[in-house]
């Protein structure tokens, strides 16, 4: 069973499927009136549009309404035959009128929603594992890209001959010394040099004592350079 969260059985439909060859086609159709083909027309679409879709409620007090009669009396005049077309069924206790075809269109309506559903699910889970992939591949450029560089500063070393047994663990180490004089830096770099902490943190301090340069002079303003 798939985890996504299933449609709705019963939503609204954007569209009903309808062919007016086959509606025209149906014998019992045929047999009808005019007034009543119409009717029957208009609940046929009105099931697929109505709270019980797409079914009708069995109640002549709201059939009429439905049919678009202009009062009940026309309804009773000709809701016979036009009742004919449906089957009476009760589903959960409450009495209805159905429709073989509706209930043939209905169901393939749902199984193309499911569908595109389950499409949809995969195609999350597709990106979604592109992503992690990746993801691992830029992590395993970076470690190549580090342990490339250990070995190219080992190699130049040695040729150089600096440091004597110079090996891939002085490599890593003088790495991490790198990215630890790098965060101090940044670190030092967010403090003004003339603030001191209050809490004895010498950073402003330390920072400070690296340079014994000058401050900068302060900008030319608009005003000095009119004069």
């Amino acid at each position: 069973m798939s985890n996504y969260r299933q449609y709705p059985q019963n939503a609204k439909a954007s569209y009903q499927p309808w062919s007016e060859e086959e509606f025209q086609a149906d014998l019992d159709v045929q047999q009808l009136s005019p007034l009543e083909k119409w009717m029957y027309r208009t609940l046929l679409q009105q099931a697929w549009v109505a709270s019980s879709r797409p079914r009708l409620p069995d109640d002549d007090a709201v059939l009429w309404k439905l049919a678009g009669c202009q009062d009940q009396d026309q309804w009773e005049t000709y809701k016979t035959a036009v009742r004919a077309m449906f089957q009476a069924v009760e589903i959960d206790g409450v009495a209805l009128l159905e429709r073989k075809r509706l209930n043939h269109d209905w169901d393939a309506l749902v199984a193309k929603r499911i569908k595109r559903m389950e499409a949809g699910h995969k195609s999350v889970e597709v990106r979604d594992a592109l992503a992690e992939k990746r993801a691992q591949d830029r992590q395993q450029r970076v470690q190549a890209g580090y342990a490339s560089g250990r070995a190219r500063r080992a190699k130049r070393m040695a040729a150089e001959g600096e440091g004597g047994g110079y090996t891939e663990e002085n490599a890593q180490e003088e790495e991490r010394r790198v990215k630890k004089s790098t965060l101090f830096n940044t670190c030092s770099n967010s403090v003004s040099p003339l603030d001191s902490s209050p809490h004895g943190n010498d950073m402003g301090t330390a920072f400070k004592s690296r340079s014994n340069d000058p401050l900068p002079p302060p900008p030319l303003t608009r005003e000095w350079r009119r004069s």
